[in-house]
């Protein structure tokens, strides 16, 4: 067992998050979690959930495509944390005789708790430029996301706010089942700011956190039956909705805390307000945040560590609100610093703890190719260099231009010198599937099913680690795609490898200089 390989003592706490097709698409919270060994009773193994987006017709029961496959290892210390990511399973044939790669940085404890740094930082309106700045967020990001239905284990997100991961010496960057697309790090501009106490009013000096996608429900309950008889309510905020259409995209809304709702301790109500002239008392109820969102909201908005504003597009709102076919009207709640902020550690309840690992789980991140693309966007590539890019790998799927072209581009491949194209196309200088086929971009490095045979061992440790047949290798080999894998040193030779180690040349034209960048790419 790998716990008492490396000896691990059986009173500390452990938590394992890992993959369970039936466990993962499960919607009951409690086939979240099991303790499988009872000489380790303090270890902890956790299912994270798979979103409905992603299952079958959305309908749990029919699953669908997703997999929790990441290989992290996060080991607290006195002094210090170290994070680990390699490319090995957590299964003795991979560290005993399969070549893996590894990465790992040790992380000093701070003096004081920051809690700032479980969330990307935004000085001013720019978005901080220090490369290895959001280590700590994007940690703090994935790691809630694995634990966020296991209110148990939450604690480990407010441990990592005690150890400063500034002096990161690489880029973290994740990926997660789902449906994803780039999310912008901007704040949008405000108007208002919602307070339970006091209503709208100016959002400075309350430094912003991040963005979370939610929507608002509860519209054909307030306007749709006898509690708006008269249709008043409804010809109100239609006014109101029709006016702001006519000067904005987006729309602020006014956030309440209701405390006197029996259903829901924590309900948060969403209140439209006149876009021309701004009063106190002239609102129109929209609807509520969802539960699973307001019970997270609530415990940290309810004593002053977090404040909370929110945007609608109007055009949805009323829609909606009239009874179109479209009855979700997206909201995007932003995070703000509360006024007790700095007093976090002294004023956190272990359900607060809870709430703020949903809090830091529902942050919108870019992950996967989004990620990588935001990382490397922040670097200028030598355009004038003829460039190389060598991915070595050994867990393949299916191997098309459309993914290899998105993959590429997402690491800086351009086709501005490629092929002919216009700037006045909104394509242009775009790496796509098109140019892909005609100019492969990326070598793979791949063994052959001769080098497979000759193993060391035979074919056995390499069973569940390839997945090329003979005839698939040799199609793709001819499009200059797959190259051996040739292992160095050379008493490698022999051993499978599961590597996942990618790298981008630039050679000079002019003479025998060249630069490169280098990474471990199975973070997760």
């Amino acid at each position: 067992m790998f716990l008492s390989a490396c000896e691990i003592p059986s009173h500390l706490p452990v938590t394992v998050a890992c993959h369970n097709t039936e466990r993962c698409w499960s919607s009951s919270t409690e086939n979240r979690t099991s303790a499988p060994y009872p000489e380790f009773p303090n270890l902890v193994v956790v299912f994270p959930p798979f979103p409905e987006a992603i299952a079958f017709g959305e309908d749990l029961k029919r699953h669908g495509i997703g997999c929790h496959h990441p290989k992290l290892f996060v080991l607290q210390r006195d002094d210090n944390i170290r994070v680990i990511i390699t490319s090995a399973n957590l299964v003795p044939t991979q560290w005993n005789a399969v070549t893996n790669t590894i990465w790992w940085q040790d992380f000093p404890r701070r003096s004081a708790p920051d809690y700032s740094s479980l969330f990307t930082q935004f000085p001013g309106r720019e978005v901080n430029q220090d490369p290895k700045s959001d280590f700590a967020s994007c940690l703090a990001g994935f790691i809630a996301t694995l634990l966020t239905d296991v209110p148990s284990q939450a604690q480990w997100i407010v441990e990592l706010a005690k150890y400063d991961f500034g002096g990161a010496m690489g880029h973290l960057v994740a990926s997660v089942p789902g449906i994803h697309s780039y999310k912008t790090p901007y704040m949008m501009e405000s108007r208002h700011y919602a307070c339970a106490e006091r209503g709208p009013s100016g959002s400075s000096g309350m430094k912003f956190l991040g963005s979370v996608e939610a929507s608002v429900v509860g519209l054909s309950y307030l306007f749709h039956n006898a509690t708006d008889a008269n249709g008043a309510k409804l010809k109100k905020l239609t006014s109101f909705l029709r006016k702001s259409c006519e000067n904005a995209k987006d729309l602020s809304i006014v956030l309440t805390r209701n405390t006197n709702i029996p259903a829901d301790a924590n309900a948060v109500s969403i209140h439209v307000s006149n876009p021309i002239e701004f009063s106190e008392g002239d609102c129109v109820q929209l609807g509520f945040l969802p539960r699973n969102i307001a019970k997270w909201v609530s415990p940290l908005w309810d004593i002053g560590i977090f404040r909370f504003s929110g945007y609608v597009c109007p055009k949805e709102a009323l829609g909606a609100a009239l009874g179109g076919n479209n009855k979700k009207v997206r909201l995007i709640l932003h995070v703000l610093q509360g006024p007790k902020f700095q007093d976090i550690t002294k004023m956190m309840q272990p359900q607060h703890v809870i709430a703020l690992c949903s809090l830091v789980a529902a942050i919108e991140r870019c992950t996967g190719l989004w990620r990588l693309q935001e990382v490397l966007g922040q670097y200028k590539w030598p355009e004038s260099l003829d460039s190389e890019f060598v991915y070595g790998a050994s867990s393949i799927g299916s191997i098309n231009a459309k993914f290899l072209a998105e993959f590429s581009a997402a690491a800086g491949k351009r086709s501005f010198h490629q092929f002919d194209s216009e700037e006045s196309d909104p394509e242009w200088g775009c790496w796509n599937a098109r140019h892909e086929s005609k100019d492969p971009s990326i070598r793979i490095i791949f063994p052959t099913i001769e080098r497979v045979k000759n193993a060391h061992s035979g074919i056995f440790p390499s069973k569940r680690v390839l997945c090329f047949s003979e005839k698939t290798w040799q199609r793709l080999r001819t499009v200059d795609i797959l190259h051996d894998a040739i292992p160095h040193p050379c008493d490698r030779v022999g051993h499978p490898m599961h590597t996942k180690v990618a790298r981008r040349r630039f050679q000079s034209r002019t003479d025998a200089s060249s630069c490169a960048w280098l990474g471990l790419l199975r973070v997760t």
